[in-house]
């Protein structure tokens, strides 16, 4: 069951890392907009921390070979099993960050590059 601060952070998370490039002063914008309190505000930056930290890792880790489905899928299946409140909004952000980031540093292959 999906608590009151999994769905804060959820939201906040999609928010916070839907421009690619997650800022503390966009962090600390939406924080006041989602409504949460002072302590579920150090929870929900927590979770968006560890689990920005994590994308990271699996990106450097050399864990997406290429942007396909099948590795969506698998990168889907540790992000919601690592971090249960990951909804699908958030899930969506979190693959647009992680294959823009991929793209940037030249980590993950893309269309025609990855066949």
């Amino acid at each position: 069951m999906r608590t009151r601060i999994d769905e804060l952070t959820a939201k906040a998370f999609a928010e916070w890392i839907g421009g690619c490039v997650p800022s503390i002063e966009r962090r600390s914008a939406l924080l006041a907009r989602v409504g949460c309190t002072p302590e579920e505000a150090e929870e929900i930056v927590r979770r968006c921390d560890d689990a920005l930290a994590a994308a990271d890792d699996y990106l450097w880790a050399g864990s997406i070979p290429d942007w396909s489905e099948q590795n969506k899928k698998k990168m889907s299946e540790v992000f919601i099993s690592r971090f249960p409140w990951i909804d699908l909004e958030a899930q969506s952000a979190l693959f647009r960050y992680v294959g823009w980031m991929g793209w940037h540093e030249g980590l993950i292959k893309q269309g025609a590059e990855a066949k």
